[in-house]
């Protein structure tokens, strides 16, 4: 990459290409108005890693000096914007200096690592954050549009057949037709609201419950087992407990040192409604 710089005869070129692409922008002004546009040795090695790293090869010295040339009218133009005042009050630009200031605050405010006895008290004190989620585990049979007196017939053909007949019973469907130890809150987020409270509602039976209404259509269901919610052992869920921890205290930490940013500075609001 180095060599590739030093060349000689690329060196005479990319000067060349930049002394006519920075013409337009300098024509009319002296040579002590004029404002300097340095292309750092960093910048060009820069340049050539973030082409080697798209296209899998080093630029030609032609594609090294287009991509010279590119960036010295991208840095005129940022120049001639800021000169006429373009970037005051745009909010796309307070938005990314913003945005940085955040990532440069969140990098200085990073939270110390927890030792054992901090993570304990904290999955003592969050308990709900660990608990493992309600489930259960149940078999469906689909109909996109029978009428009821089908779906009963069929319901009581199936009775408590334990075998899998049932799987040829109603109509294609586009999910699964059995489920093992689901969150309920998964099977509302996959059949709706409402079939899942009426799942959750239902005991672990052999018999075929429903119709049992969906957002695809209408359910036979047959329940085949259900765990409550519980709390793992500290130990278990350690890591989780760590996670959690320092993603809570991160957040408070940035929110302290956003918070510490804007005192600096005194905020007056006009025009808010009474």
């Amino acid at each position: 990459m180095t060599k590739l710089i030093r060349d000689p005869m690329l060196q005479f070129f990319i000067a060349a290409i930049i002394i006519l692409s920075g013409h337009h922008f300098l024509t009319g002004l002296t040579q002590s108005d004029r404002e300097k546009i340095y292309v750092s040795t960093d910048q060009v090695e820069r340049l050539i890693a973030l082409y080697t790293i798209e296209a899998g090869t080093q630029p030609t010295p032609e594609g090294l000096a287009a991509m010279i040339t590119n960036h010295v009218r991208e840095q005129a133009l940022v120049k001639e914007a800021r000169r006429l005042g373009l970037d005051q009050s745009d909010t796309v630009i307070e938005r990314r200096l913003a945005q940085k200031m955040t990532f440069i605050l969140e990098d200085s405010a990073a939270p110390a690592q927890p030792d054992d006895a901090e993570l304990e008290a904290w999955f003592t004190a969050h308990p709900d954050k660990f608990r493992t989620a309600d489930t259960v585990s149940f078999n469906h049979v689909f109909f996109a549009g029978s009428d009821p007196e089908t779906i009963n017939n069929i319901q009581r053909a199936l009775g408590t057949d334990d075998t899998d007949a049932w799987r040829q019973t109603g109509d294609p469907f586009m999910l699964q037709r059995s489920y093992i130890k689901i969150p309920v809150r998964e099977v509302a987020r996959l059949f709706g609201t409402d079939f899942a409270g009426e799942i959750a509602s239902l005991s672990t039976s052999p018999v075929w419950t429903g119709p049992v209404k969906s957002a695809f259509g209408q359910h036979l269901v047959r329940i085949t087992g259900r765990e409550a919610s519980s709390l793992p052992p500290f130990e278990q869920v350690k890591s989780v407990v760590r996670n959690d921890f320092i993603d809570v205290k991160r957040r408070e930490a940035n929110a302290t040192a956003i918070n510490d940013v804007v005192a600096r500075y005194q905020v007056e609001i006009e025009g808010l409604p009474e």
